[in-house]
């Protein structure tokens, strides 16, 4: 099982960085964050470098899909999910 870490109930303003470099200096393994997000500040360079300098992983990621309701909603915002790969943007 890999210790992961989450934003959730620690109202941290931390850049992605900096909670990336706090859950490696505390034992974590990898960290839940917008990866597109990571990618955007530090270019998919500088983010696989950080990744591999602390050893973090990225655990888990907001899907923009609504998977939770019907399946008529989740097909409706399926091509939000196509749109939030697209590394043009």
């Amino acid at each position: 099982m890999i210790r992961g870490l989450t934003r959730a109930g620690l109202g941290s303003s931390w850049s992605n960085e900096e909670f990336i470099r706090k859950a490696a200096e505390y034992g974590f393994e990898s960290v839940d964050i917008d990866a597109k997000s990571l990618i955007g500040t530090l270019g998919s360079e500088g983010a696989a470098s950080l990744l591999a300098e602390t050893g973090i992983v990225i655990g888990a990621i907001g899907l923009p899909v609504d998977w939770r309701s019907t399946d008529a909603e989740f097909r409706q915002t399926l091509p939000a999910l196509a749109e939030s790969g697209d590394s043009s943007d």
